[in-house]
């Protein structure tokens, strides 16, 4: 049992069950009290008509597992918390001060815009840093600098934070300090960053980078670090600045109007792409994984879609829908995991009326790889391939294409599923020969083979049998008296249009195996029993 008093927080009770959640600990039960208290020395008063200030925490968990320090570890997450709320103030007013600087000192445009965008309650502020460009010259520069008097001889190395513009998370000691700052061409940045906020939300940071520059040159960065809010992932691409800009450059680049058939295609799969990737892909990027997805055109395939950056991996997978499992789903995540490295995975899987599911994967990874998308795909789409797809294939190897298709027609859907368990595609091709041997004239067929299990030959016998199962009574005798004894039997029911075919598997172990051969006997088998 948990108790927390506290006055009263935003994020404080989902800040803590996410802490317990990290820990894995199993709540059973989550109670909380929103209080109006006015407190006089040792005494205090609750009253309806009061403000609600405190609040009551009653968590009930599975003490198994719990760690000696959770006590401790709930007080650093309220601390968190108090942190956050107490300079949130503080961060938008930031916000406000560089969105007025965007405007009439560093052009206006989208970056003004996105900031608006930003304090109208699309972004959580968790963290605010400011950052200085460090300059450091070499022994070797100096050398060379001497010799051309005038000319500067530092170049920035660095970034180094300004420790008193240091607000929220960006504190120092606080879970997002110290974190590398990335600069980018552009006035303003926006990236994921390697850390899991623990206010809130259990995502990974989001960060807005902003950079005012003289000519080539450096002046000031900050950035906001936060989360976006849950209605960000709902609104309109059209309505977000910078994202809208992205748009605008994929429409020119085609040739495209909005208002055509390709343009309204075009617009579909962008209102549906993943946010992250509408936000931190750069324009390049954006278009390149547009045009990929409007070039799918609904076809039946697999495809591999993949954006790096410098911590995470982005790959988006589509396949049939029909064919998409969890298993599958687990499956393709191994296969990226191990393709690029990558550890603590995150997946997002969209169901649409489109022929196409598609899931989004976004995976930790320590660098950016170089890695065969090709091949990725490749191994993706034999994971996704069913039984019948294979069994088509070794068809098609098989028999020429006119045959190959009518046996496909016949025989694709026609093995059951304890079938399919116990034996591979090529035993499945090979016995479709024996089926096709079968007919009312000719209601039995035999097949004699050995294989090899755990480095030992097994003799098997099958018999196929158009019409109702074949009683074991009968048949075990007959094999006795012909000099097999049975060791096992596995039936298998199969229905070829609307007759019925039953397949028995015996495992045999034969009094005298004949000098020429097993095939020797299948004919001598095949008589017996169809005249007994």
């Amino acid at each position: 049992m948990i108790e927390v008093a506290s006055v009263t927080l935003p994020f404080l009770l989902d800040s803590i069950r996410m802490e317990l959640s990290r820990l894995n600990l199993v709540l059973s039960d989550v109670q909380q009290c929103l209080m109006g208290v006015h407190r006089q020395g040792k005494n205090l008063l609750l009253s309806d008509e009061l403000e609600v200030n405190e609040s009551l925490i009653r968590l009930e968990i599975e003490s198994a597992g719990a760690p000696k320090d959770l006590v401790a570890r709930i007080y650093d997450v309220m601390d968190l918390v108090k942190v956050v709320v107490d300079d949130f103030s503080p961060m938008r007013k930031q916000l406000l001060l560089w969105s007025d600087h965007s405007q009439f000192e560093m052009g206006g445009g989208e970056t003004y815009e996105l900031l608006k965008w930003f304090y109208a309650n699309n972004f959580t502020f968790l963290g605010y840093e400011e950052f200085k460009p460090v300059l450091k010259t070499s022994n070797k520069e100096n050398k060379t600098t001497s010799k051309t008097p005038g000319k500067t001889a530092g170049k920035i190395e660095a970034m180094q934070v300004i420790a008193s513009s240091r607000l929220g998370l960006a504190r120092p000691n606080k879970s997002a300090d110290a974190l590398p700052v990335n600069i980018s061409r552009d006035t303003i940045f926006l990236e994921k960053l390697p850390v899991r906020s623990r206010v809130h939300r259990p995502a990974y940071l989001d960060a807005v980078t902003i950079c005012e520059r003289q000519g080539n040159t450096i002046k000031r960065v900050c950035r906001f670090i936060g989360l976006f809010t849950a209605n960000v992932y709902n609104q309109d691409p059209k309505d977000i600045p910078v994202v809208r800009e992205k748009m605008d450059r994929i429409f020119a680049a085609r040739d495209v109007v909005a208002s055509s058939h390709k343009g309204r295609e075009l617009n579909r799969i962008i209102e549906i792409l993943p946010r992250e990737e509408l936000f931190f892909a750069t324009s390049e990027d954006l278009r390149s994984l547009v045009d990929q997805i409007f070039s799918l055109q609904e076809r039946r395939v697999v495809r591999v879609l993949c954006r790096q950056d410098s911590y995470f991996v982005n790959c988006i997978v589509y396949v049939p829908k029909d064919i998409y499992s969890t298993t599958l789903r687990v499956e393709m995540q191994a296969v990226l995991v191990r393709a690029f490295n990558a550890f603590d995975v995150e997946f997002y899987t969209q169901f649409t009326e489109s022929a196409l599911t598609r899931t989004h994967f976004v995976m930790r990874a320590n660098q950016i790889c170089d890695v065969d998308l090709d091949a990725i795909e490749a191994e993706i789409t034999e994971l996704t391939r069913t039984w019948a797809d294979g069994l088509q294939q070794k068809i098609v190897e098989k028999y020429e294409q006119k045959q190959a298709s009518r046996l496909t027609a016949i025989y694709r859907d026609v093995f059951s599923l304890g079938y399919q368990a116990d034996f591979s595609l090529v035993d499945a091709a090979e016995d479709i020969d024996f089926l096709e041997q079968l007919s009312v004239e000719r209601p039995l067929t035999l097949k004699f083979y050995e294989t090899s299990v755990n480095g030992k030959i097994e003799t098997h016998f099958r018999i196929f049998h158009l019409g109702a199962a074949l009683p074991l009574s009968d048949v075990i005798p007959i094999l006795e008296n012909l000099g097999a004894k049975t060791i096992e039997q596995h039936p298998y029911e199969l229905h070829r249009d609307e007759q019925e075919i039953w397949v028995h598997d015996f495992l045999l172990d034969l009094v005298n195996v004949p000098k020429s051969g097993l095939q020797s006997l299948r004919g001598i088998f095949e008589l017996s029993l169809i005249h007994i």
